[in-house]
């Protein structure tokens, strides 16, 4: 069983890999290949995988913590409620988007889409051991005078859920009877977004191996 994961854990990026900082606009989109370079001055696909991956690396840079809301005042006394974001899915939202920058260079990497299969394995057994699943009754005889009543069991042919943390869900209370609960099943979520936030880590860094063998941001010579 995978042990808790780190959340400080560091992203190295690729070999070559500098964030842009007002670099020559020139340089920007024919300095670099990402298998093709673009000549329109207003679309540089290399320029932008190479930003997307600066986001995810300082995305990953921060604590990560659940998402929470604050009561905040204005200048006038009156409130106002705060949402502060969850950075885990932040990272995990910033990962997504550097993944569907890349798709015609996953499509075409067998190393990386066989990374990937197994990480997307992990993730579904993690569902399965942190996920919801509904309850459906059942009327059950009692005695021997056929008296019955009403029982709850987990159904075990519906698919598991992730509830979102402060969500409600229906659980069985100490009298047995199914009880709707705000927040119910938040420790297991925020546990399951826990070991997500591995999980992205291990699809960057497989993002960034991908960027690296395709000699993604290594400087091409200029003629002349």
């Amino acid at each position: 069983m995978k042990s808790k994961p780190n959340t400080n854990k560091t992203i190295q990026p690729p070999v070559g890999f500098n964030t842009p900082t007002g670099a020559d606009e020139e340089d920007n989109d024919e300095g670099f290949s990402l298998g093709y370079s673009s000549t329109d001055k207003n679309f540089s696909k290399p320029q932008l995988a190479m930003m997307s991956l600066g986001d995810c690396i300082k995305k990953r840079s921060v604590e990560m913590r659940k998402g929470y809301s604050q009561i905040k005042y204005d200048n006038h006394g009156q409130k106002i409620l705060e949402y502060v974001p969850d950075t885990r899915k932040v990272f995990k939202s910033s990962v997504h988007a550097l993944r569907a920058l890349l798709a015609p260079e996953v499509e075409e990497d067998e190393d990386y889409q066989a990374a990937e299969e197994k990480i997307l394995e992990e993730i579904d057994n993690l569902k399965i051991k942190f996920g919801y699943r509904p309850y459906k009754s059942k009327d059950v005889q009692i005695n021997d005078f056929g008296a019955t009543e009403k029982q709850y069991f987990v159904d075990t042919d519906a698919e598991y859920s992730i509830p979102e943390p402060g969500s409600s869900v229906y659980l069985i209370d100490e009298t047995k009877h199914l009880k709707l609960v705000p927040g119910g099943w938040d420790l297991q979520s925020n546990e399951f977004i826990d070991c997500i936030v591995e999980c992205y880590d291990d699809i960057l860094c497989e993002l960034s191996k991908l960027i690296s063998r395709t000699g993604g941001f290594k400087r091409k010579p200029r003629a002349g």
